[in-house]
């Protein structure tokens, strides 16, 4: 519901020209509601839950610590590497190149929408498959694995293909050397849903303190890249850079 309600107030933005100003608060705001309904929802799990367990809450806290630390940490470093890239192409090949990246790369990220919103809905059914056994359980994921590279490969040739139309629909002829961007960044569709699944899976098996390191390597290779790539390549070399 929050979100839902900050997305039809920028939307209303939108259309009356509001100020860049007016969109960076309601960034905020968005933030500030999401997080007053979190805690809403809390309050009232601890009202109809029983009373009689403050042992196993607490026993609780410190394991969500010692699993959402290194998810945070690997948020963070996710974070980097997803706007390193345009910083980068900012200082190094002008603001122009950086905002044909960041159209292109705007567009992947939103293909990566349905499957981050899939998430905490599969949860419960990989604790359900890893209860019917090892066997059972790996079965499922493979296939899961499976679906989620066919359906990230299917996402990159889509975009491939109608890259010129959905450039020109979204953001109209001026953005048009976009289109190359897009070709190339659309693949890293491919990794960005394995990344969603691998996430699932760190997560039911108590592995999520592999995801930072994973992750620190991917964003400190992708700086590297982009700092090699971009004087050479421009914009395409910052694609190039975070596809690898």
């Amino acid at each position: 519901l929050p979100v839902l309600l900050s997305t039809g107030i920028k939307l209303g933005a939108v259309i009356a020209g509001a100020p860049l100003l007016v969109f960076a608060g309601l960034e905020t705001v968005e933030n500030a509601l999401i997080g007053a309904a979190l805690f809403f929802l809390y309050r009232q799990a601890r009202r109809v839950a029983p009373a009689p367990r403050k042992r196993w809450l607490a026993v609780d806290r410190r394991r969500v610590l010692r699993e959402g630390v290194p998810l945070l940490l690997g948020s963070l470093a996710v974070l980097i590497y997803m706007r390193s890239d345009i910083l980068l192409l900012g200082k190094m090949a002008g603001y122009r190149a950086a905002g044909i990246y960041s159209a292109a790369a705007q567009i992947t990220e939103g293909c990566a929408l349905f499957p981050m919103a899939f998430l905490p809905a599969l949860f419960p059914i990989l604790v359900r498959w890893r209860k019917r056994g090892l066997v059972f359980y790996r079965q499922r994921f493979e296939k899961l694995f499976l679906g989620a590279s066919l359906a990230g490969f299917g996402i990159a040739l889509g975009l491939t293909i109608t890259a010129p139309w959905i450039v020109s629909l979204l953001y109209g002829p001026a953005y048009a050397p976009a289109v190359s961007i897009l070709r190339i960044h659309a693949w890293s569709a491919i990794f960005i849903y394995l990344s969603i699944m691998q996430l699932g899976y760190e997560v039911t098996e108590g592995l999520t303190w592999l995801g930072a390191p994973r992750t620190a390597a991917g964003a400190t290779l992708n700086i590297a890249l982009n700092v090699a790539f971009i004087p050479r390549y421009g914009a395409a070399g910052s694609a190039f850079a975070t596809l690898i």
